[in-house]
């Protein structure tokens, strides 16, 4: 669950975000629309921990946003259009196992839920194959 509580943010004079509040529930999807420079991104990336907020919060499966940002970038996945952040020589494997290490995960905790996400994402195909080789890459 997502509750966003009063968020703003504001850069020297431009307030990129005023205000917002939502809250989206287990299982739903939400869509934030609106033209460039709304603060769609950058209301995702203080959900994402990535920017603080210069007032309000977010809850994150229970977690403040604010209080408890390890805790929230563990129950969250976020990657932004344009760039996959993904890199090009590694496999997809290996990026979801560099992704893992960088987040601490136990190597064989890791080799097991990778195992998990390619049986769910049908993914046996193109595991171990380069990025760079991806369609869109």
């Amino acid at each position: 669950m997502i509750e966003v509580k009063g968020l703003s943010k504001q850069f020297k004079e431009v307030k990129a975000v005023d205000d917002v509040n939502f809250t989206v529930k287990e299982g739903e999807i939400l869509g934030l629309l609106g033209e460039n420079g709304a603060g769609k991104t950058t209301t995702l990336r203080m959900i994402a921990t990535m920017l603080k907020p210069s007032a309000g919060t977010a809850n994150i499966n229970g977690f403040d946003l604010l209080k408890q940002p390890d805790m929230v970038r563990k129950e969250i996945g976020i990657l932004f259009g344009g760039e996959v952040g993904l890199y090009d020589r590694l496999t997809a494997r290996e990026n979801i196992k560099y992704f893992a290490d960088l987040n601490n995960m136990d190597g064989k905790e890791a080799d097991k839920n990778i195992e998990k996400l390619v049986e769910m994402l049908d993914m046996r195909e193109f595991i171990d194959r380069r990025v760079e080789n991806f369609p869109g890459a």
